[in-house]
């Protein structure tokens, strides 16, 4: 069962990945695997997916982020999910200003969505209620 977090009137679910839990299963772009997100937020009857990726020290991460924020994008413009946060934490990440300045809006079409952030960020608008 996920662990529930409440944070002012947002509730956040956290969970550890194991295929038994009961969080959504979420088609990837080709249908082949499942995204699992890490969180879902609730807010106002809304639901947010929320996808946290760690970087402590330099490598292939970052190459993943494009095809993430495109498997956020899908799972929202499929519903029931309003938007979705992408949350960048470590000190390892090279281009975390590129990605959390729109960097990718240019490259990729209906991610509008779809939000990049630091985890200082992220911590913020959940502490203030304005997720």
């Amino acid at each position: 069962m996920p662990k529930v977090l409440s944070v002012r009137p947002i509730r956040i679910a956290f969970a550890p990945r194991q295929a038994s839990d009961n969080r959504p299963r979420l088609k990837w772009p080709g249908g082949k695997r499942w995204l699992v997100p890490d969180a879902v937020a609730s807010k106002d009857g809304q639901e947010i997916l929320v996808s946290l990726k760690w970087q402590q020290v330099g490598g292939t991460a970052e190459q993943k982020v494009p095809f993430e924020v495109i498997s956020l994008a899908e799972a929202v413009r499929a519903g029931p999910y309003s938007k979705a946060y992408l949350v960048l934490g470590g000190a390892g990440w090279t281009l975390r200003d590129y990605f959390t300045n729109g960097g990718l809006a240019e490259h990729l079409r209906n991610i509008e969505n779809v939000h990049i952030l630091t985890l200082e960020h992220f911590i913020a608008l959940s502490n203030s209620g304005r997720l």
